[in-house]
């Protein structure tokens, strides 16, 4: 068979719509979770399902859509909310932990989804990771930490809720409000907390999508469990530009973080493209990005990657990078090696 007739056939192949089984939860505590899980039922995801915890039965009931609703702590808050205070979150959220195991089930992935430094979410997002634990899923976190310019008390909070989600979850992503003055700084303030809340609902819809749907590199489970177990900090880069520029969407990419750390010598990294269903881009070029991405990496990193195509992003490329097992102190220590794509290493 030439090479010709076999592209030929190639093209005409066209891949079964397939979902695989996996329970998928998103659970979206306080105002920032709850903002996230009502960002992914408008994007029409049925990959996930989606359950959304507060104290404030207004802003829960008149503002928030997820395929649950869970006013936690009624006899504790009156549905009057936390009031800013971590410890009537964590209560709340304890008051109601029959409630939230039953909501919950026994998933295969939970997403943590919450703003640090109030009161609900930076004190029952712990207690929603560790019953999804002990269910028997992986637990990821997601987290935004405040504006420096909201003061200690917010920070020292933050800190706090972030601590106890540690200690449950297997990996914590820490998205950083004040990067957005770097990497936005002429954004108006009240677009900061939708950007930040569009890109955590957009990072769990591309990651879900790739491990439930058919696509054309899909993320195996096992891969993603390995990955998102690394010790050590957690952080997402992400870039979009024109598929004839691959070197500006290398350097966006790079420079985009959402957390004030490095990710030279990290020792595991996800990363998912979208491209268009007419794209130019080739093995090559998806390789030659994944390579300069990563070249910094823990030469023994564990790298994995996949792709899928949509008509939206035609003549352009979407780079989603979730990078785990970051050491503060870690220095160059070269290229990671350990590349898998769909499951399958390259």
């Amino acid at each position: 068979m030439s090479m010709e007739s076999l592209l030929v056939k190639a093209q005409d192949y066209e891949m079964p719509a397939v979902k695989n089984a996996l329970d998928i939860v998103v659970i979206g505590c306080g105002g920032a979770g709850n903002n996230t899980v009502t960002r992914l039922n408008m994007m029409g995801l049925d990959s996930v399902r989606t359950i959304a915890l507060n104290t404030d039965a207004h802003h829960l009931h008149e503002r928030v859509k997820a395929d649950r609703k869970m006013l936690i702590g009624r006899s504790l808050t009156k549905g009057m909310g936390a009031g800013g205070k971590p410890e009537i979150g964590e209560r709340a959220a304890e008051y109601s932990i029959d409630e939230i195991a039953e909501a919950i089930g026994k998933p295969d992935i939970a997403f943590i989804s919450a703003g640090m430094g109030g009161g609900t979410g930076t004190g029952s997002a712990h207690i929603a990771a560790e019953v999804a634990r002990k269910a028997g899923a992986i637990v990821i976190g997601m987290v935004t930490k405040p504006f420096s310019v909201e003061g200690g008390q917010r920070a020292e909070s933050a800190k706090y809720g972030i601590r106890r989600l540690k200690e449950v979850a297997d990996s914590v992503i820490v998205l950083e409000n004040d990067r957005l003055l770097q990497i936005v700084p002429r954004l108006q303030i009240e677009l900061a907390f939708t950007v930040m809340d569009t890109l955590v609902a957009d990072v769990i819809n591309n990651l879900s999508d790739a491990l439930v749907n058919t696509s054309t590199m899909n993320i195996d489970f096992a891969d993603f469990k390995r990955v998102m177990s690394e010790q050590g900090e957690a952080t997402i880069l992400y870039g979009e530009r024109s598929i004839a520029d691959v070197n500006a969407l290398v350097k966006e990419t790079l420079s985009t973080r959402f957390m004030n750390t490095d990710i030279k010598g990290a020792r595991a990294a996800l990363v998912h493209f979208t491209v268009g269903t007419n794209s130019s881009a080739s093995v090559k070029t998806v390789y030659h990005v994944l390579d300069e991405l990563t070249k910094d990496m823990d030469p023994e990193a564990n790298i994995i990657f996949g792709l899928r195509q949509s008509a939206e992003y035609d003549g352009k490329m979407k780079v989603l990078m979730v990078v785990t097992g970051i050491e503060k102190s870690a220095g160059y220590v070269g290229r990671g090696t350990n590349m898998v794509a769909g499951g399958i290493l390259r």
